[in-house]
């Protein structure tokens, strides 16, 4: 008993004991400042009692933490200078809207209209609006322009209406009528609306070459070309693509006006002669629907289209029934 009074009496012992723990405290509430300084609390980093107190005894680890952070927080700062100045950052910018009057506005407003098939009333107006805006922009008519090759966009009908035979078709029987109830009275849109809902049948690509136009003394020519599939089942059977083609004469008869002589129509590069039955008789057929068209009525295999814009890149036409097709050049 004598021996532990007489080491807990020891007044160095004590001493020694009480510096020991206020350096361990000094620590402690050290790392709690430096802790703070990190955090981003700066009032209870550098201006407690405590921390005060740290300070006095713990110096060296506390400005060292705080310096090591400040560093750190240089060397963040200089690395995004230096990346401000050399690197390149590159985004890809919202293009503009098309301008009103442009070639742009029509080709977005077709666009979104599916070649014209899904469009609305209103959005039909809107496209003839930017259509009239287009023509309306100065430049001359070149007929020269009319050359080369061109892919259907927009029609405001059906897209195998973009053929001059439909138009000769409908201008030979004009006046003739079918007493069908369900179908419509004019023969010519009655035989359009069979033909359209035949089953099995999709329309894709529609194409158009000239040639010849803007020649002194030379007579154009105009290739309409409509491809037509008939699918049934596509994972049992491949589908039967043909490409029905109409070729004209053309015209050039000024003022923007071209007049189209239907020639003959036949089906090109088909599968259509693997159909059971009907198929081979569409195997190299070469229709003559000028001659027949005339039988029918005389003079109906010539009809006018109006060119109202064309251009290196686009070209809009109107046929005699005022039906607009925008072409796009190949």
């Amino acid at each position: 008993r004598r021996g532990d009074s007489r080491c807990l009496g020891s007044p160095n012992r004590w001493k020694m004991l009480a510096s020991r723990a206020l350096t361990v405290a000094a620590l402690l509430v050290a790392h709690a400042c430096a802790t703070a300084a990190y955090a981003g609390t700066p009032i209870l980093a550098n201006n407690g009692p405590s921390c005060r107190l740290a300070r006095a005894h713990a110096r060296r680890p506390t400005v060292g933490a705080l310096r090591m952070a400040e560093e750190r927080s240089l060397d963040s700062v200089d690395s995004a200078s230096e990346n401000s100045e050399d690197e390149v950052i590159s985004f890809e910018a919202k293009p503009p809207p098309a301008a009103k009057g442009s070639e742009a506005e029509v080709l977005k407003l077709c666009a979104l209209s599916n070649r014209g098939q899904g469009a609305t009333l209103a959005e039909r107006d809107d496209i003839d609006a930017a259509i009239a805006r287009l023509a309306a922009t100065p430049g001359g008519y070149d007929s020269s322009l009319l050359n080369g090759e061109w892919r259907l966009v927009y029609a405001s009908e059906a897209v195998t209406r973009s053929s001059p035979f439909f138009w000769a078709f409908r201008k030979a029987t004009k006046s003739a009528m079918q007493p069908l109830p369900l179908l419509p009275p004019d023969l010519s849109e009655a035989l359009f609306a069979i033909t359209d809902g035949i089953p099995f049948a999709s329309v894709g690509r529609a194409t158009q070459r000239i040639s010849g136009m803007g020649a002194e003394g030379r007579g154009g020519s105009l290739v309409s070309s409509v491809e037509v599939a008939l699918r049934v089942f596509d994972a049992l059977l491949p589908p039967n693509v043909g490409y029905v083609t109409t070729s004209s004469r053309l015209l050039d008869m000024g003022g923007g006006k071209v007049r189209l002589t239907v020639e003959t129509t036949e089906v090109k590069d088909s599968t259509w002669g693997e159909i059971p039955v009907f198929g081979p008789a569409f195997e190299g057929v070469k229709f003559p629907s000028g001659d027949a068209l005339e039988r029918v009525k005389p003079g109906s295999s010539s009809v006018d289209m109006a060119v109202a814009y064309v251009s290196e890149e686009m070209r809009v036409t109107r046929n005699e029934e005022g039906q607009v097709f925008v072409h796009v050049r190949v």
